[in-house]
């Protein structure tokens, strides 16, 4: 009786097993105005509404291989989406995104657009969905359809078809969105406006991790606002994000974590040592300071002769946090990785081997801009000198 008169759609985990329905009204039941829209079924063991993202057994070997996702609201448009040819869309399923879903679309890819009902609800979605993201680590894009007859995807797709799956390659980066739409909506030739207009950005800046892009949007804002730089990171301080980066009560398994496990990038790389481990080899020498020493210790211990046994007994013995690191990344080199073949696992190591050292590379260099900036500001010749030295050093990494 949950579900009478109403269309189902099937939940699939990673697996591709059915944990869980959706019920969408249609016909007569859809006119009436107390009916919801979708029901789903309830919270269990299997279907944990927080972890469950729809579509995502579908779309992740393309996230993987395009290196991005986009996050929607419905069923319809997840469906709808991959019909058009946009195969990296995936949606929460009977709850609002969460850091379980975000923990685990970040298994898969770094970069993360969110296209939600252009409403009241969907522009609140949106910006929760902007700082659980931006808490994540993840680069955050925004895809707006700006035509007043068409709320989400699922619309998009029924007038325009196709050309959905190249529209939702166009995401703009978090601050490029919010900056646009709140200096259209605040007069900055006002005291009222400007105070309004940085209420609006602050708090996006406050959580934003790198400090080179937050220190080109402090620019843009004091250039907008027609104030000083200085005046805006003052203010900057006693703003806090309104999401903290540690772990939350939604994410139990995570509450573990310690600095002794790996990030998402290396997992990725271990996942692909164990489906091949001669691929452990591509590793040079001098990439060594890139990698924590958690990472190098299993890669080193994994061999094709005992690799299930080795992987089971490193998993006994280690700590907690690493041993879920282990069953994660073998879970990946079973699943993720079955349809690669030799040459495109190589491919995939390399590029996750590259896209580690240029996050540590891009890191380093935004802590240095920083310094740098201190130092100019404070005059110290001898330190401005030594740490523009160290800038142009590491800047060459970047190119090799």
């Amino acid at each position: 009786d949950r579900f009478r008169s109403r269309i189902m759609f099937p939940i699939f985990d990673l697996n591709g097993q059915v944990v869980g329905f959706t019920g969408r009204v249609f016909g007569e039941l859809a006119k009436q105005k107390d009916v919801g829209k979708y029901v789903n079924s309830p919270q269990t063991a299997i279907y944990d509404k927080s972890r469950i993202l729809y579509g995502l057994d579908k779309a992740k070997l393309e996230i993987r291989r395009g290196n991005r996702c986009l996050a929607v609201e419905g069923n319809m448009d997840v469906i709808m989406s991959h019909q058009a040819g946009a195969k990296n869309v995936v949606a929460s399923s009977g709850t609002a995104l969460t850091e379980g879903h975000l923990k685990i679309i970040k298994r898969y890819t770094d970069n993360l657009d969110l296209c939600f009902d252009a409403d009241a609800a969907g522009s609140m979605a949106t910006d929760r969905g902007v700082d659980l993201a931006l808490a994540k680590g993840f680069n955050v894009g925004i895809i707006t359809i700006r035509e007043n007859d068409l709320k989400d995807p699922a619309d998009y797709v029924k007038k325009y078809g196709e050309k959905w799956s190249e529209y939702a390659q166009k995401s703009k980066p978090f601050m490029d969105f919010y900056f646009e739409t709140a200096k259209n909506a605040f007069d900055l030739a006002t005291a009222l406006g400007k105070k309004l207009f940085s209420q609006r950005l602050m708090p996006f800046l406050a959580a934003t991790a790198n400090k080179v892009e937050q220190s080109h949007w402090v620019s843009e804002m004091a250039l907008a606002l027609k104030t000083k730089e200085e005046i805006l990171y003052q203010e900057l301080v006693s703003i806090k994000p309104r999401i903290e980066t540690g772990e939350t009560a939604d994410q139990p398994v995570a509450a573990n974590r310690s600095a002794a496990n790996l990030d998402p990038q290396e997992e990725v790389l271990l996942s692909l040592i164990i489906k091949k481990p001669e691929l452990a080899g591509r590793i040079k020498p001098e990439d060594g300071e890139f990698f924590s020493a958690q990472l190098k210790d299993l890669a080193g211990k994994i061999t094709s002769e005992s690799k299930e046994a080795g992987i089971a007994q490193l998993a006994s013995t280690a700590e907690p946090a690493l041993a879920m690191n282990l069953e994660f990344a073998y879970l990946k080199s079973q699943e993720l990785w079955k349809d690669f073949k030799d040459h495109e696992l190589e491919e995939e190591f390399d590029k996750s081997i590259n896209q580690i050292k240029r996050r540590k590379i891009v890191t380093k260099l935004a802590d240095l801009e920083y310094e740098i900036k201190n130092a100019e500001k404070a005059q110290n010749k001898e330190r401005l000198s030594a740490l523009v030295s160290e800038f142009s050093k590491i800047s060459r990494q970047l190119s090799q």
